[in-house]
């Protein structure tokens, strides 16, 4: 077993690191050029090999890109490429290398929770230091019933910066706890930083049963339904808001531990990071309300916004 693990390393060694062909390998080892390519594959399932691609500075969606800036006055916009297979694994790649580019020395970074950002920030990788850089946390916790649930599995791809965690429910169940909770230093002190937030990091709810709000339970589904009916097409950091971008006043906005719409608008970046077709009324909503004010998405995503768009000036 040893030796075949071996065998795979020196092959994977010669063809990505020497930079040797197939063939050259085949007749080293004195095997046929198929037999290195079964290797070559067989050391990439082994994880000897991983692959990523560097996306930096490429652009894959120019046009479209520019389109939606102007159509929302963005700071700043990356279209991904819809893949059929590996989705999710693919966009999160390409944003978590935009979200490396963008962060700088001395940052503070205001970020929620969600599987989307979850997926993201997994795959962060930097040589910058990161000890001058400082997360705080934007809403309070869903559960701990999952990664997708918790901010701490988020930071910890972040090594050495410094945290504000809100310890406390992002929706407790009277208004007058929430009224003692954020008289406590501790949390007190996470919402003075939020008002220091250089860029945020944001997941785009919406209405359908797998928001994460419903399916931690802090939403009922009776609740939801009156939200629907009320207009509300998605959220913010448990902020509801229409197509329009209005905001959806409920009770439930007394009783969140997080910061506000009005308090996230100052934040100078503001990145929404959301894929798949039922985000895009959401992601209307939030960029038309200016919530958002940089967006990371994909092809099929944005070609829906961009329509939703230009059918609601047509009206």
């Amino acid at each position: 077993m040893k030796d075949d693990v071996f065998l795979l390393e020196r092959v994977a060694w010669l063809y990505h690191v020497a930079k040797k062909t197939q063939q050259e390998i085949a007749d080293m080892l004195n095997v046929s050029r198929s037999k290195v390519s079964r290797m070559l594959q067989e050391a990439e399932r082994k994880g000897i090999v991983e692959s990523r691609v560097k996306l930096r500075n490429h652009q894959y969606f120019p046009e479209m890109e520019l389109e939606l800036t102007s159509l929302f006055h963005l700071r700043d916009c990356l279209v991904i490429p819809t893949l059929e297979e590996d989705r999710v694994g693919f966009f999160a790649d390409a944003a978590a290398q935009y979200v490396e580019r963008i962060i700088e020395e001395g940052d503070i970074l205001g970020v929620a929770w969600g599987w989307t950002l979850k997926e993201v920030f997994s795959r962060f990788k930097t040589e910058k230091d990161l000890s001058s850089i400082t997360i705080v946390q934007l809403l309070g916790g869903l559960s701990s019933e999952g990664p997708e649930m918790n901010l701490y599995d988020i930071t910890q791809y972040f090594p050495g910066a410094k945290r504000y965690y809100l310890y406390a429910p992002a929706i407790v169940s009277f208004p007058e706890t929430k009224k003692y909770l954020v008289i406590e230093p501790q949390i007190h002190k996470v919402f003075e930083m939020m008002s220091r937030i250089d860029k945020a990091f944001l997941g785009v709810g919406d209405m359908s049963t797998e928001a994460s709000l419903l399916k931690a339970g802090f939403v009922t589904a009776q609740q939801m339904n009156e939200l629907i009916e009320a207009g509300a097409v998605g959220d913010v950091v448990g902020r509801y808001f229409d197509l329009e971008g209005r905001p959806v006043k409920t009770e439930m906005d007394e009783r969140i531990i997080g910061i506000t719409l009005e308090q996230l608008r100052n934040i100078p970046l503001r990145v929404g990071i959301a894929l798949g077709e039922r985000k895009i009324k959401a992601l209307v909503g939030a960029l038309r309300g200016g919530y958002i004010n940089a967006l990371i998405t994909d092809y099929a995503t944005a070609l829906g916004v961009i329509k939703t768009e230009r059918l609601g000036r047509q009206k």
